[in-house]
């Protein structure tokens, strides 16, 4: 079969057209695509080991850290029962506090309020940190999860010091309580005694005068 000049050209361009999709694109394979994925998988693998052995001491800082504080918590639990006992019995028994002891009270009070928003502040901190942590395994992160750790430490380290604080400052108010109460006590004894003798004086000068 013999073409036309313009027709063997017009067959040559579509051959040309075609030939890149139905020849190489769909007939070449992914060559050496296994071999980079295995070398791929190595290195993560390598790397995965490596941040395992390098966050291996982290953990262990953290999970004493982590005793450390929830000891002060339950230390500091047991103060605010005592606490509340005092202040049970001064309501209870409607005990007039002098103004000094009031006074500082109220100052001891605010900085224990302080205290406890500082605390508050990093609630939750360390659950958003390893949450991240999650993340940035998931993502090969390995460094940037390391850093989290060292995160969580600090935060630790800072919470540790303000439940120190704190534990502290509630001994500190527990005293002035008792000193309060004793205060009062001693108010009421000295009022009570002066009112009797008072009475007392009141009473001889009536007999005096009647006789």
């Amino acid at each position: 079969m013999f073409f036309s000049k313009s027709k063997l050209v017009s067959v040559i361009i579509l051959t040309v057209l075609v030939f890149p999709t139905s020849a190489v694109y769909a007939q070449t394979p992914s060559f050496g695509s296994g071999l980079i994925k295995q070398q791929q998988h190595m290195a993560n693998n390598a790397a995965f080991n490596q941040y395992k052995t390098s966050i291996s001491p982290s953990k262990a800082t953290i999970k004493q850290n982590s005793q450390t504080n929830e000891a002060l918590r339950q230390t500091i639990k047991q103060k605010r029962l005592t606490i509340k006992t005092l202040i049970k019995n001064i309501t209870q028994n409607k005990m007039t506090l002098t103004s000094t002891d009031l006074s500082n009270l109220q100052a001891e009070l605010q900085t224990i309020n302080n205290e406890i928003s500082t605390l508050q502040s990093t609630d939750g901190s360390i659950k958003n940190d390893y949450q991240t942590i999650k993340t940035d395994i998931s993502n090969k992160n390995f460094q940037d999860a390391e850093k989290q750790f060292n995160n969580i430490i600090s935060i630790q380290n800072s919470r540790t010091t303000d439940l120190t604080n704190l534990s502290s400052d509630l001994d500190k108010l527990t005293s002035m309580l008792q000193t309060a109460t004793s205060d009062a006590s001693n108010n009421s004894n000295n009022s009570n005694n002066s009112n009797n003798s008072n009475n007392s004086n009141n009473a001889t000068a009536s007999s005096t005068s009647n006789q």
